[in-house]
């Protein structure tokens, strides 16, 4: 659904009240392959709070998804915060998943 693709210094708040706590933001996917959020090549520095993050993916993606990554310090300082991480129609594999690359 959202690609942070090289993102850095984005914040998505759900809430709709001002320095309000409330999820009034859906963020869903519905397909079995897919995720609410990916982190992916060097994002950094972003913020995703008070949302409801859904998402049905059956295999390794997650809901949330910290993918590979062509910048030499990876995805970093990413901030989540206050979100309720559930399922769709379906249980999802996982809510969170960190791709690690493994350097030899």
């Amino acid at each position: 659904m959202i690609d942070l693709n090289g993102a850095t210094y984005v914040t998505i708040d759900g809430s709709n009240t001002f320095l309000g706590t409330t999820e009034d933001l859906t963020i869903s996917n519905t397909n079995t392959g897919g995720v609410a959020l990916r982190f992916i090549n060097g994002a950094s520095n972003n913020g995703i709070k008070n949302n409801v993050l859904k998402s049905v993916s059956t295999g390794t993606n997650g809901i949330i998804l910290f993918s590979t990554s062509s910048a030499a310090t990876g995805n970093n300082s990413n901030l989540i915060s206050n979100n309720d991480i559930t399922m769709g129609a379906t249980l999802p594999g996982y809510g969170v998943y960190n791709w690690v690359r493994q350097v030899r």
